[in-house]
């Protein structure tokens, strides 16, 4: 919960938004990153693949309002904190 949205955010809204954005608009970084990181979560079948591209999404819009990964990473975390947490209640 802690160092893989730190590592997911760093490659995904980090090194691959800064190539992307340097060259097109900032738009097609958020899809783009926000694919390629949907592709890298495919054992969540195809429910599970909408939310992670929604998220995604989100993620990449918060990376281009703020500036920063670091609500990035935070709302990653809470998300799987609150994935693992109904994983372990709700069955």
């Amino acid at each position: 919960m802690i160092f893989v949205p730190i590592g997911e955010e760093l490659v995904f809204r980090g090194l691959l938004w800064k190539g992307l954005e340097e060259h097109s608009h900032w738009g097609v970084a958020v899809v783009v990153c926000a694919v390629l990181w949907t592709l890298i979560h495919m054992q969540y079948g195809f429910f599970g693949l909408a939310n992670v591209f929604t998220l995604g999404l989100a993620l990449g819009l918060i990376r281009k309002v703020y500036g920063s990964l670091l609500p990035c990473v935070i709302l990653h975390g809470a998300y799987n904190a609150c994935s693992l947490y109904l994983a372990f209640t709700v069955s």
